[in-house]
């Protein structure tokens, strides 16, 4: 995969022979996230519509309260398919910091790096922006994710088991620290 890097609108990747666009999301596209994550979680888990509830709270947070200047939902895309997405929204919890939320790689685009050019992506626009940290919430069983976060530098902060959505999961909070020069 090459790439520079995910800019604030939009982006070509080339991958092998094919070519994926990143870009920002559009009219449409926060309820579209919402029924990929909703599809996905419950064929790969068989979670409960708890699940669907909350991103759509997030879709519906975001589309009320969107700051251009801090906050993005980026949209992965193959001739208008959608194949991914992240958010990053000003954290409500925390001063200064940004929240990754709504990291979602469909299946056909798993293993193409999609994921970490998402991540990357996000961290890198919340450093731009001037926020002084980064967190996110995910699930202990959510492998591929917590290893990109690991990756980028983020530290778990705590976890908690909880059977939110109707399985026996571990939620897990992370944070990574932007240090000045």
């Amino acid at each position: 995969m090459t790439s520079d890097s995910v800019g604030a609108d939009q982006c070509i990747i080339t991958h092998e022979s094919d070519k994926y666009i990143v870009r920002t999301h559009r009219p449409g596209d926060v309820g579209y996230v919402v029924y990929r994550h909703a599809a996905v979680y419950t064929e790969d888990f068989g979670i409960n519509t708890r699940f669907e509830s909350l991103t759509a709270r997030i879709g519906a947070d975001f589309l009320d309260n969107f700051d251009a200047s801090k906050e993005r939902l980026w949209i992965a895309e193959k001739d208008g398919k959608f194949l991914g997405c992240i958010m990053v929204v000003n954290s409500t919890k925390f001063e200064d910091t940004a929240q990754v939320r709504l990291l979602l790689v469909e299946k056909e685009a798993r293993g193409l790096g999609l994921g970490k050019l998402l991540a990357k992506a996000a961290v890198d626009f919340a450093k731009d922006s001037g926020y002084k940290a980064v967190v996110l919430w995910t699930q202990r069983g959510l492998v591929s994710a917590r290893d990109i976060y690991q990756k980028l530098g983020f530290e778990m902060t705590d976890s908690q088991p909880h059977d939110m959505f109707g399985l026996e999961w571990v939620g897990e909070n992370w944070r990574l620290e932007f240090h000045e020069k």
